[in-house]
C-alpha cells in the first residue's frame, strides 16, 4: 500500500494532472494564433477584436486537449526494464 501511495506522489510531481501539457499547448497555441493573424490579418478582414477572440478560443480549446494528453500519457504503465 505504501509503494502505491508513492507512486501516486511522483506521478504528481512529474506533471500527472497534465497542467504542464497543457500550458505547453496553450503558450504554442497562442504564438501560433499571433504569428498567423499577424500575416494573415490584413487579407482575412477580421477586426482586431474577433481576431483576438479566435485566438483565445482556440488557445482554450488546445488547452485542453493539452490537459487530456497530459494526462493519458501519464496514467499509461511505464515498461520497467532494468
Amino acid at each position: 500500500m505504501g509503494s502505491r501511495r508513492a507512486h501516486a506522489a511522483v506521478r504528481i510531481r512529474q506533471g500527472g494532472c497534465g497542467c504542464a501539457m497543457s500550458a505547453a499547448f496553450l503558450v504554442a497555441t497562442l504564438m501560433g494564433s499571433a504569428v498567423w493573424y499577424g500575416w494573415h490579418w490584413p487579407s482575412s478582414g477580421l477586426s482586431f477584436w474577433s481576431a483576438s477572440l479566435h485566438s483565445v478560443l482556440l488557445s482554450f480549446a488546445a488547452a485542453a486537449i493539452g490537459k487530456i494528453t497530459g494526462i493519458l500519457l501519464s496514467a499509461r504503465p511505464r515498461s520497467t526494464k532494468t
